[in-house]
């Protein structure tokens, strides 16, 4: 809703009745489905493509084979779930609760049991790189080109599954809403925290450096109202790790970093609602001033946060008072003139 329109989103959910469809919803897939059991074939596909990620969810009734090839650029992520966990993962079974890392350089040869459910995420080396070095503090990346199965603390996996289910079911704009989680960066930070769980003990910053480093942010954040924010950039442009940072501004302002953007972002638009009641102006016209680019977005979170819409603040309500303020504007244009 904020700053330039992101790229198209890509977003597909459909009942399917062939197996080798799965091929065609799988963009950039080397390789190729084999159905192994016998039987009429029934299925869900639902992939989501967002600016950095990929991520599937496959729903089939019959025994499949995927012979795929390694692409050397991006690796695949996919929790093992209850409705997974009796697959065949380069001809072995999993744990559920354990995450599936399956590299860039390793060729992928799964085959799925009967009336299965598998959610994966796909993502290019290179941010998970750049992720991983600022979130986490600028630890070493993990490798991402081989293949492992880690078991995850309960925890994070349930994070990681709600991230990946409020990914897959989100609309394109609420993906990139920052008036809502931006839903993208939500994946991402979850599962580098599963993947890198805290460091224990280690140094950290005493409570007189975590008050000057918010301060600081909050003044970054101030300067950038009308642009887009993410934590992996706030993590590197202060050189410090997304868990810190979410720690200073709790312990601050009793919520994270982004969750405070998008309060000031909302806020800054409140203050300008607020100093046009009475003059010639527009909801949408003082909204794109503050950068809104979805006024429809904004307005139902607005409302949520301060219990009225943005024309209700602006003093105009319902579309007897639109037709009011118009109607008055009118008058004034007509005897300035």
């Amino acid at each position: 809703m904020f700053g330039a329109t992101p790229p198209e989103l890509a977003r597909l959910d459909r009942e399917i009745d062939d197996f080798e469809a799965l091929a065609a919803g799988f963009a950039q897939l080397r390789g190729r489905f084999t159905q192994m059991s016998s039987g009429a074939f029934r299925g869900r596909l639902t992939v989501s493509v967002g600016r950095r990620l990929r991520i599937f969810r496959a729903v089939t009734n019959q025994t499949l084979r995927l012979d795929g090839e390694a692409d050397g650029e991006t690796a695949t992520f996919i929790p093992i779930t209850r409705s997974n966990e009796a697959n065949l993962w380069q001809g072995r079974r999993l744990d559920r609760g354990a995450l599936l890392v399956k590299g860039s350089e390793i060729d992928f040869a799964p085959r799925t049991a009967r009336d299965s459910e598998t959610t994966a995420i796909v993502a290019p080396v290179g941010l998970l790189d750049r992720a991983a070095s600022a979130l986490s503090g600028g630890d070493a990346a993990p490798d991402w080109t081989g293949w492992r199965a880690p078991s995850l603390d309960p925890a994070a996996f349930d994070c990681l599954e709600t991230a990946l289910a409020g990914f897959l079911a989100a609309p394109e704009h609420r993906r990139v809403d920052p008036f809502a989680n931006d839903a993208e960066a939500t994946v991402l930070r979850r599962l580098i925290d599963a993947l890198t769980p805290p460091r224990t003990p280690g140094p950290r910053l005493e409570l007189s450096a975590r008050t000057r480093l918010v301060a600081r942010v909050r003044e970054h954040l101030r300067d950038r109202l009308s642009e887009p924010v993410t934590a992996m950039e706030l993590c590197e442009t202060f050189g410090v790790s997304d868990r810190l940072l979410r720690l200073a501004f709790q312990e601050t302002h009793g919520v994270g970093p982004m969750a405070f953007f998008r309060l000031l972002r909302m806020h800054q638009a409140r203050a300008a609602l607020r100093a046009a009641r009475g003059r010639d102006a527009s909801v949408a016209a003082i909204l794109a001033a503050c950068g809104v680019t979805r006024p429809a977005a904004f307005a139902g979170a607005y409302a949520r946060h301060f219990g009225e819409r943005p024309s209700e603040t602006l003093g105009v309500r319902g579309w007897r008072g639109v037709r009011a303020a118009a109607r008055d504007a009118l008058m004034r244009r007509q005897a300035e003139g």
